[in-house]
């Protein structure tokens, strides 16, 4: 039988996945606004200075799963171990690791398909 606490908890990443789910269906790419919003998730634990760096240990495998279900594909796969590393170390997750691999895929060029003549 599940606890009140289990109900909260699913209604809680319920929430947030549908949050995930409609700001990414907007362009099919992540937004500028949720990639500075993770990065700022990511920058909450220096709030909270004896135990801030514990919470990466919980903020690191989410962020990395978040990571790579945004971006897809070779970005979202080097991405996640990226943002993965860099939020279980301590002292470096300042880096804003979504707001880079969101100017990374603006960036990168699309492939232009090769017309042949015949």
């Amino acid at each position: 039988m599940p606890t009140k606490y289990d109900t909260e908890k699913r209604n809680i990443c319920f929430a947030f996945s549908f949050l995930i789910e409609t700001l990414y269906n907007m362009t099919k790419k992540p937004s500028l606004w949720l990639c500075l919003l993770f990065d700022a998730v990511g920058s909450l634990s220096y709030l909270l200075p004896a135990v801030g760096e514990w919470t990466d240990v919980i903020w690191a495998p989410i962020s990395a799963f978040l990571f790579y279900r945004l971006f897809g594909g070779k970005t979202g796969k080097v991405g996640a171990v990226v943002s993965f590393v860099e939020e279980l170390f301590p002292f470096i997750d300042i880096i804003p690791t979504f707001t880079i691999g969101y100017i990374c895929t603006r960036l990168r060029k699309e492939p232009q398909a090769k017309f042949t003549e015949k």
